[in-house]
């Protein structure tokens, strides 16, 4: 009766130690991969494993350079958009009336700045004026042409180069009077009205100012009689 009990006990005992084999693989390749490999060569291979599980796609943002057709046709429209404003650009004609020398008297002394009339136009119906300050005389010419290019007006010009109608205009203290012509009658106008009229594409009409023979004033008369002329889009 005792040996039996001891063979019952023997037969555990080696159960036990199965377990204790089977557990012992396990931690000797745990050992193996926290020493074996450095742990940037597994987290290589973890990002590979990856991509090659997702079929080695790879994902770019949407209208990126080098996304293909998206990018491509996206610098497409910027770039013909910038071309087709800079050949606008190419057209327009320029010409300064008047610059002036400005002081503004502070309390730590005189600042000088320039102040620069400019009037802009492609001779084919658009005008604009501008009038703007810099520190020199290049720098408020520059400032003048950038906003008159914003600020043109495209007016009706009639088959002989004239205007539709006759009007009579007052802003301020100045008086403007435009008429049509025929064809060879001429540049009929003189003073600041003449190159804004030529900068617009007209070529016989009869004109004239009364009144204020200020040049800002006058100019900002003639563009509100060119305005009753503007083309409704």
């Amino acid at each position: 009766m005792e040996v039996q009990t001891q063979n019952s006990q023997n037969p555990t005992g080696n159960s036990q130690n199965p377990s204790a084999n089977k557990v012992q693989p396990t931690g000797q390749s745990s050992n193996t991969r926290s020493f074996g490999r450095p742990q940037g060569q597994n987290s290589q291979n973890s990002q590979n494993s990856q991509g090659s599980a997702s079929g080695g796609r790879t994902f770019q943002r949407r209208g990126s350079a080098g996304s293909g057709s998206g990018g491509q046709s996206g610098r497409g429209g910027r770039d013909g958009r910038r071309g087709k404003r800079q050949e606008e650009d190419s057209n327009l004609e320029n010409k300064v009336l008047q610059v002036k020398r400005v002081t503004k008297v502070v309390k730590g002394g005189k600042n000088t700045r320039f102040s620069a009339l400019v009037i802009v136009g492609d001779k084919a119906g658009k005008v604009g004026y501008a009038l703007r300050k810099g520190l020199d005389y290049q720098d408020a010419v520059n400032k003048a042409v950038k906003k008159a290019k914003e600020n043109l007006i495209n007016i009706n010009i009639s088959d002989v180069h004239s205007l539709a109608f006759p009007i009579h205009c007052k802003y301020n203290a100045a008086t403007i009077f435009l008429k049509p012509a025929q064809s060879g009658t001429g540049l009929i106008a003189g003073g600041f009205l003449r190159p804004v009229l030529e900068l617009a594409g007209i070529q016989n009409i009869y004109s004239k100012i009364i009144g204020s023979n200020n040049k800002i004033v006058g100019i900002q008369a003639v563009f509100k009689a060119l305005e009753s002329y503007e083309k409704k889009v």
